[in-house]
This record gives structure tokens, sequence and C-alpha cells, in this order.
């Protein structure tokens, strides 16, 4: 509360609430308390208190195992102590956590980070770190950092992490040498045994490969997908494989049993195949929607069809259970009309007030919200203004 009060105050009483906030959190106050507290009130301090604070405060993180929201927090005090950060780090066994804490000192402290990094035992965490902390090295010390995660790279056992640690690594690559560290990241991925795991590092690859060099990478990660027993697994790798679409992508996609994960992949693919294809995967992707209950509707799927056949998606929006998905729709629909002409954009207005006008009041409020956009468009700020008006005369009869 204290803190929150602080930028609020006069200069004059400023500096008495914010020693009352400082001195509560030197009391039985949890780690995430303590660093949310001082992250808010750091612009406040004099340079000496501040050192001194949140030096304390990582102090009392280092000899607590800290929970993945305290590390969060923790992060937010890397610009102004990343010394002792650093130090406090130590205390965080959640590995993503540790990682996000390191990124965020890498620009504060290229220097520390690089030791600490190259102290790191496990291969695939001290590439992990080299990798992000490659930006922020100067340019002559470069070239042995980027060794050095390179090898690393390359001597981890685990072929799926070994693919992904030489992926990331390719931006810091001259282009003279990507084509022989992509071959090395693809022989990696072609070894890893679980076939989720092959499809999603091979499906990665592809848009880093030259194009004319792409076709036997997707046919190894198609096939690798369709050894995916579990359902809605193969249905997301089939997903991410949609901007390269085929006829046996196809097959595979109508051959998927759960009606709303072959949904899914239909619509993913309707971006990227030609118009009379793209009327064919939407008609058999809306068909799924008005063969099967409203359980069936996904907000994502029909935001994807929304360019494409609008009065459709509008259509099957409203069979949508939540206030929220269907606004989520409109707000699709209303984003991609806008660079249609005006035209276009009253009859798609008229034919959401129409739906509207047959739904409850707190529907058609969602939907007069999200199309805000479009009614600026046709009618300027008067049409904002008269909206207001109208929905406020309302409420006074019709509370």
């Amino acid at each position: 509360m204290l803190a929150t009060l602080v930028p609020y105050m006069t200069e004059q009483n400023r500096a008495q609430v914010l020693q009352r906030a400082l001195t509560a959190t030197h009391g039985y106050v949890d780690n995430l308390t303590r660093a949310q507290v001082l992250a808010a009130l750091v612009p406040y301090m004099t340079e000496q208190s501040r050192e001194l604070e949140i030096h304390n405060a990582l102090i009392q993180a280092r000899y607590n195992e800290l929970s993945s929201h305290e590390a969060s927090e923790l992060k937010s005090l890397a610009p102004h102590q990343p010394e002792a950060v650093l130090v406090a780090a130590q205390a965080i066994k959640d590995k993503d956590e540790w990682f996000k804490i390191f990124t965020a000192l890498a620009q504060h402290r290229p220097e520390a980070v690089l030791a600490a990094a190259l102290a790191i035992k496990d291969g695939e965490d001290r590439t992990r770190v080299l990798t992000v902390l490659l930006p922020h090295v100067a340019e002559p010390d470069r070239a042995p950092v980027l060794q050095e995660a390179l090898t690393t790279a390359q001597a981890i056992a685990d072929y799926e992490q070994r693919a992904m640690r030489l992926i990331a690594l390719l931006p810091h690559v001259a282009k003279s040498d990507r084509p022989p560290l992509l071959k090395k990241a693809l022989v990696a991925a072609q070894a890893i045994e679980n076939s989720t795991s092959r499809a999603e590092v091979l499906t990665t690859l592809v848009p880093l490969v030259a194009e004319q060099d792409r076709a036997p990478i997707v046919q190894e990660a198609l096939a690798a997908t369709l050894e995916i027993e579990n359902i809605y697994r193969r249905a997301s790798a089939l997903e991410a494989l949609a901007p390269y679409p085929s006829d046996a992508l196809l097959a595979a996609a109508q051959t998927i049993e759960e009606s709303k994960c072959r949904a899914q992949v239909l619509a993913a693919l309707v971006p990227h195949v030609g118009e009379q294809d793209r009327n064919s995967l939407i008609d058999m992707t809306l068909n799924i929607f008005h063969t099967n209950d409203s359980s069936y509707m996904d907000r994502d799927i029909l935001t994807a069809l929304a360019p494409y056949r609008p009065d459709a998606t509008l259509a099957a929006a409203r069979a949508l259970n939540s206030n929220w998905e269907r606004g989520s729709v409109l707000a699709a629909l209303a984003s991609y009309s806008l660079s249609g002409s005006q035209h276009r954009l009253y009859h798609l207005w008229c034919t959401i007030l129409r739906h509207s006008s047959t739904s409850t009041r707190s529907d058609l409020m969602v939907n007069v919200i999200v199309l805000m956009p479009i009614l600026k468009k046709l009618g300027k700020t008067r049409a904002l203004e008269a909206t207001f008006l109208s929905v406020r005369d309302v409420t006074t009869w019709w509370p």
C-alpha cells in the first residue's frame, strides 16, 4: 500500500513515505513481495539507498530457494544491481526462470555473465547463456565466445537439444558458414527418436534452408508427424507444416478423427493454397461446425477464416458460447475489413447489428465495443459520440 502511494506524494512527504515502505520490507516479507516493492520504489531512491536496499534483498534471496514468480520479479532488479542479481540467481531451481535472469543481465554485465556461463558444466545450459550473450559482446571479443558456443553445442549428447542450440546460433554465424551448420543441425534432427520432437525440429529447420532444398525436409517432417500417436500433438504438428501445403498434408489433415483438430489443421492451410483449393478448405472447415454442436467452435479457427469468408465467419461466430470469444472473432473481422471499401464496411456493420438484434443486450454491447474502429471509419467522431449518448440514454430507462 505504501509503495503505491510514493509516486503521488509531494517531494516534501515522499521521503517519509518511502522510508516507511522500505522499513516494511525488512520485516517478515517474502522474496516476491520484497522484490515487487523494491522494483516499484527504485526510481525514487537515492543512489546510496538503492544499492543498500537491493543488496540486502538479494542477499536474502540467495539463501532462499526462489519460486518462478519470485525469480521473475528478481529480473526487474537486474539493471540496478546486476552483480548481486547474478549471485542471487544461484538460488533459482527453475531453469527457464534462471535463463530469463541471465538474459536480462547479459546487456548490463556481459563480462560477468560470460564468466558465469563458462563455469556452467551442463552443455545445453552453457550454450543457451552464451547464445543470448553474443549480441552484447564487443565485436573484437565475439569470435571466441561464438566458437565456444558452437563447440559446446555440437558436443551435446541429446540430439534434440543439439539441433535446437545449433539453430539458435545460426543468426550469429556468417552467411557463408551457415550451410554446414544447418547440415549438422539436420543430421541431429534426423537422429531424434521421439517422433513428436523430430517433427517439431525438422519443421523448424524448413524455412532456414534454401527454398530448392526444402521439399525433402518437409517430407521427412510429415513422415515423422504421421508417426505421432497422440491425436492433438499430431494435429499441432500438421498445423505447423501448413505453410508448406501438399496433397499428402491435406490427406493427413482429412484423416484426423477428432473434428475440432481436423478443423484446426484445415483452417491453418487456408492462407497457403490457391483460391480454388481455399474455398474447398473453408467449406470443409465450416461444415465441421455445422454438423457438430457449438463446443466444436473455436475463435482461432474462425479468425483464420475471417479474411476469406467474412459473412460465413460471422454466422458461425454467433454460435460461440463465450462473449469474449465471439468478440475476438468480430474484432478480427473489423480489422480485416478496415482496409476494404466503405460499402463493404457498411454491409458488415449492418449484418452484425441485424444478428445482434436477436441477442442479449450484453452481447450487443460486446459487439459494439469491438466494432468501434468500423463505426469511427464510417461516421467519424460524431458517430462514436452519438453511440455513447444512445447507450447512456438507454441505461436511464433500462438499467
